[in-house]
């Protein structure tokens, strides 16, 4: 239940007002108590909230190259959810590789947003750290340039999971 205390106006009037510790929102022409729960944290449906945590995002992908300096495709969160990426990991578990390229592929074009340029190992992870967000069809595309036809690949994603709100 909301705190109510007397609020003294700019003539001396004395009314009844919320606490200062009362949750409050502004829906454009009147005040309104927000609920909250027993520990006071705000309690607010789905489509309220600007982020919707719905889970912690743990996605492995593994496959091979088709050919030569090519990719693999990290899987597509489902219809609904937004998955907000922070890290990705990934290697070429195969071959020694020159170059692992950081893309969001959205059909049809393939956005590079980090490049890692250094001699690795067969088995040697290369990693970005930052919010990548991707929507149901996006995919982060990991280039593995000096890979071989038939390397196997892997691409690990961690985040968080988000409700899509309309």
């Amino acid at each position: 239940m909301p705190e109510i205390h007397p609020i003294i106006d700019a003539f001396g009037t004395t009314g009844p007002g919320p606490s200062p510790r009362t949750p409050l929102f502004w829906d454009g022409s009147h005040w309104h108590y927000a609920l909250v729960d027993t520990d006071g944290r705000l309690r607010v449906r789905g489509e309220d909230q600007l982020y919707s945590h719905h889970d912690a995002l743990f996605n492995y992908r593994t496959g091979a190259i088709s050919g030569a300096g090519g990719y693999l495709d990290s899987n597509t969160p489902p219809a609904g959810y937004i998955w907000k990426v922070t890290n990705i990991s990934c290697m070429d578990a195969t071959s020694a590789t020159t170059e692992h390229r950081y893309t969001v592929f959205r059909a049809p074009n393939d956005y590079r947003f980090d490049t890692v340029i250094a001699a690795m190992a067969a088995g040697v992870y290369s990693h970005h750290h930052g919010e990548v967000y991707l929507h149901p069809g996006d995919v982060i595309r990991m280039w593995f340039i000096g890979g071989l036809a038939g390397d196997t690949l892997h691409v690990f994603l961690t985040g968080t999971i988000m409700t899509l709100e309309v």
